[in-house]
């Protein structure tokens, strides 16, 4: 279950803004996407520095669209099926519990006395 809005923003962090802001946003999914599997820190530390590494070594490439292309679709061939979510954002445990009540609604705390 995804909302649109959360899928054109998805959609819109690879797809606009300039080669660089591509390239942060690609390198921030990755590290978030690590540590929906490597829950420990340890283990995070260890791959997020292999993604640091990996990106690093592509730093001054010639062929950067290329490389910005072929790093989205292993990003996404790599998502998390279950990743995780902030509990109260789309998708997360508390998403709209407690909404507020519309202003249209009105509230009367006579607790059932009649009107005199």
């Amino acid at each position: 279950m995804e909302a649109p809005a959360v899928r054109a923003a998805y959609y819109a962090a690879f797809h606009q803004g300039s080669h660089l802001q591509q390239v942060q946003r690609l390198y921030r999914y990755g590290i978030k996407n690590i540590l929906n599997y490597a829950v420990q820190r340890d283990v995070f530390h260890v791959e997020a520095a292999k993604l640091r590494a990996e990106f690093d070594q592509n730093k001054n490439s010639s062929e950067g669209k290329a490389l910005l292309s072929k790093g989205i679709e292993k990003l996404h061939s790599m998502e998390h099926p279950d990743g995780w979510v902030l509990n109260t954002s789309y998708g997360g445990g508390k998403w709209q519990r407690n909404v507020p009540i519309p202003d249209a609604v009105s509230i009367t705390l006579d607790y059932g006395k009649e009107p005199r």
